[in-house]
């Protein structure tokens, strides 16, 4: 009865809770390499790079149209905003040194002014940081500001099998090593050999596809997923031992990775309330928990269907993420993001069975199960309203 009520209430709060779009909160280029210059290409969020609505709760993306009819003093100040931000958290250097880039905004070329198209009619601003093709030997790197929060994602289809690769905060990557070939022996005049060095050559670089998609994985959970942290801690504190909590790791992991692959691939549709119902999951978690209901076959059922709405909230992000990418292409992202998930699942896991091994007393633990899922079923509770309402009940802590 009492998980009848609090699934109807949930729904109810859903049909009544507004619908709104939310920043594309990843930076996405391609590299080029043009006659003569080298550049990355790509669109932004223009709401993503304006400082008044840059990661503010609630504040979704711009209208297309609504910009294209802005009065050019503000089209002006968007323009000078974009580059100002991304001059602020992105930099390039070559043979480490550091290279001054020049930015191109083609739709301001355009007569009349034009926006992109976009599926959602979000704002986007199309950009292009050029540098001069550089002859001296090195490697040409881009670098990502540790005091960003987003992924920086970058797309060469000339290396890592056309895969893009994800660039954390604080990450770099290394697009293009410049090289020298080796000296030619050749006869001069007085026909006495000579060395003459060939030509500065620019070869692309392969990454680690793997490592940096297991390492985006790893972090949306550890630490940027707190949500999905706490649903872990949750299903750990209602058994306390490591074999049970693997197998429904293992489980959970399979299930997102479902619904995930089903939305990267355009198979379903991303659900625009996934993120009230992920609260959901959490509150349902942690007050099952309170009853001491025994672990058994329905909660790996309940688990494998929590999971599958987790999965939808893992593609809000990572099918943002690989937008552009082709399908062949999608397999090592998609492996490699849901084994750094599972890492960090288990990583957690390992943390709270460490912690309360040190408690030794049966009463204690038992205390212990009972106050953490107390505080887990709360928080998910005020995510839920805090997410159905748009509303901040915990000044920014939650």
């Amino acid at each position: 009865m009492i998980r009848r009520l609090f699934l109807l209430i949930t729904t109810l709060g859903v049909l009544l809770s507004p619908v709104s779009g939310h920043q594309v909160d990843t930076v996405e280029f391609e590299f080029q390499q043009l006659d003569g210059t080298w550049r990355l290409h790509g669109q932004m969020d223009i709401a993503y790079m304006l400082p008044e609505v840059r990661w503010v709760e609630g504040a979704g993306p711009m209208d297309r149209m609504e910009v294209m009819k802005a009065p050019p003093r503000e089209l002006e100040r968007i323009r000078s905003e974009t580059e100002n931000t991304l001059r602020k958290y992105l930099s390039l250097s070559h043979g480490g040194k550091p290279l001054r880039w020049r930015i191109e905004f083609p739709d301001f070329k355009k007569q009349p002014f034009a926006l992109p198209p976009d599926f959602g009619g979000y704002a986007l601003l199309t950009v292009n940081l050029v540098v001069d093709e550089q002859r001296a030997l090195g490697e040409f790197k881009v670098h990502w500001s540790n005091q960003e929060k987003a992924t920086l994602i970058v797309l060469d289809e000339l290396s890592n099998d056309g895969v893009p690769i994800a660039i954390e905060p604080g990450g770099s990557l290394s697009l293009l090593k410049v090289t020298r070939g080796n000296g030619a022996q050749i006869h001069s005049k007085g026909g006495e050999l000579s060395t003459e060095s060939k030509a500065a050559s620019a070869e692309h670089v392969d990454n680690s596809v793997a490592s940096s998609w297991l390492k985006s994985g790893f972090l949306h959970v550890v630490p940027k997923g707190l949500d999905h942290m706490l649903f872990i801690l949750g299903l750990f504190l209602a058994v306390l031992t490591l074999k049970p909590m693997l197998w429904q790791s293992l489980l959970f992991t399979v299930a997102h990775s479902i619904t995930l692959g089903a939305c990267a691939l355009g198979w379903l549709a991303q659900w625009t309330w996934v993120e009230i119902f992920i609260a959901f999951t959490i509150a349902f978690i942690g007050i099952e928990n309170l009853f001491k209901v025994k672990v058994g076959k329905r909660r790996y059922i309940t688990v494998f269907a929590f999971g599958l709405v987790h999965g939808l909230g893992f593609a809000s992000v990572f099918v943002e993420q690989i937008s552009g990418v082709s399908d062949d292409k999608l397999l090592q992202p998609l492996l490699w993001f849901n084994i750094g998930v599972e890492v960090a699942q288990v990583s957690v896991i390992i943390v709270a069975a460490l912690l309360f091994s040190l408690i030794k007393k049966k009463k204690t633990r038992e205390r212990g199960q009972m106050a953490g899922s107390a505080l887990i079923a709360a928080a998910g509770l005020i995510w839920m309203a805090q997410r159905i309402f748009g509303i901040d009940l915990t000044w920014g802590l939650l």
